[in-house]
């Protein structure tokens, strides 16, 4: 990663770490869920801190790049918006993001997150499941709460979010329902659609969220949010890579070559499939369908995915994104630092290796 860019999101992450736990702290006390209340009844805390807020910290805890988070703050800054007046709006799409990895978790069977145990292992699948629907609103109070923005920039905010978070779940769907039959036979194109949606939401939550505040016209947030459209596509690209092979994100998730023994469609399967000759093609369907975590057909499977051109493909269709995003950035953010920084986290998703 370039040194400016590292410099610039270590500034920020350090705000944004104390904006997440501030916030946590505020929306969780008993004494603000009681203002929100219609009846004058008390909360118990303990309780409370059991089932939610002792979980979600230690979630949060467990750290993360902060992508989104980083994205609504640029979103602002490259258009004249002091970050720090409004630095709480850049927790929305990342306690969102971390509801998702709750559920994510549950739905892969995951035992890992980050390198330290899933929510669900940790605390139990009942307290993991209302974690995660809990977080998926809990950081609307920061808007609908927020004295900073007028009523129609809280109704354009709240309409990006639910319009994207609709689009997350159904993508996420899509990719639940694929890799539980273990369906190789969607087109490329429906692949791409699943994870427009699925990962991209957030990132086009984060960049519209700025652009929103920034008071940019809906065309300018549009293309906004198409820049992080095409990061999502390129960033899970970049994961569905780093899974097959020795990696961080191999690691952390406690196993390399998760994403055969889940038997997840992915792009690279898609080309190896295509590449194979028919015997091969059926062996490794074969195992997709057993979601076997047997360390020996797991490897048998990825040595049928390194005999082809898959990986390189796939680098082939993340660049075509990223010239997409590069040329957008290009158009809309005429400030030479910050269209550096953006070029800079687009390069950085595409080559990360953790």
């Amino acid at each position: 990663m370039e040194s400016e860019l590292n410099e610039w999101m270590h500034k920020r992450l350090e705000l944004v770490n104390k904006a997440l736990k501030e916030n946590l702290d505020r929306f969780l006390s008993t004494d603000y869920l009681k203002s929100k209340a219609k009846f004058d009844y008390d909360y118990n805390k303990e309780a409370i801190d059991k089932a939610i807020k002792e979980p979600a910290e230690y979630l949060i805890s467990l750290g993360g790049k902060r992508l989104r988070c980083l994205l609504t703050i640029f979103s602002m800054e490259a258009f004249g918006v002091d970050s720090n007046r409004y630095i709480e709006f850049s927790i929305v799409p990342e306690v969102i993001h971390t509801a998702t990895l709750i559920h994510d978790d549950i739905e892969d069977n995951s035992e890992k997150r980050r390198g330290a145990y899933a929510v669900h292992i940790k605390y139990g699948l009942p307290i993991a499941l209302n974690l995660g629907d809990v977080m998926l609103f809990l950081p609307f109070f920061a808007i609908l709460d927020s004295k900073k923005l007028d009523k129609d920039k809280k109704y354009k905010i709240l309409d990006i979010c639910l319009t994207e978070m609709v689009k997350l779940g159904i993508g996420q769907g899509m990719d639940i329902v694929w890799h539980n039959e273990v369906n190789t036979s969607i087109s490329e194109s429906e692949y791409i659609r699943m994870v427009v949606d699925k990962t991209g939401a957030l990132t086009s939550i984060a960049m519209g969220i700025g652009g929103v505040i920034a008071g940019l016209s809906d065309s300018e947030i549009s293309k906004l949010q198409d820049i992080g459209r095409y990061l999502g596509i390129i960033f899970q690209i970049q994961d569905d890579i780093l899974n097959i092979q020795k990696s961080n994100v191999s690691n952390n998730k406690g196993i390399l070559g998760e994403d055969i023994s889940e038997g997840k469609i992915t792009l690279i399967l898609l080309r190896a499939l295509s590449k194979l000759d028919k015997k091969e093609a059926e062996r490794l369907k074969d195992i997709l369908k057993i979601h076997t975590k047997d360390r020996a057909l797991i490897d048998e499977a990825l040595s049928y995915i390194y005999k082809t051109d898959a990986i390189d493909y796939a680098k082939s269709i993340q660049k075509s994104y990223l010239d997409k995003a590069l040329a957008l950035t290009d158009e809309l953010i005429k400030d030479s630092y910050y269209n550096s920084i953006m070029k800079q986290l687009l390069y950085y998703s595409a080559n990360r290796e953790s």
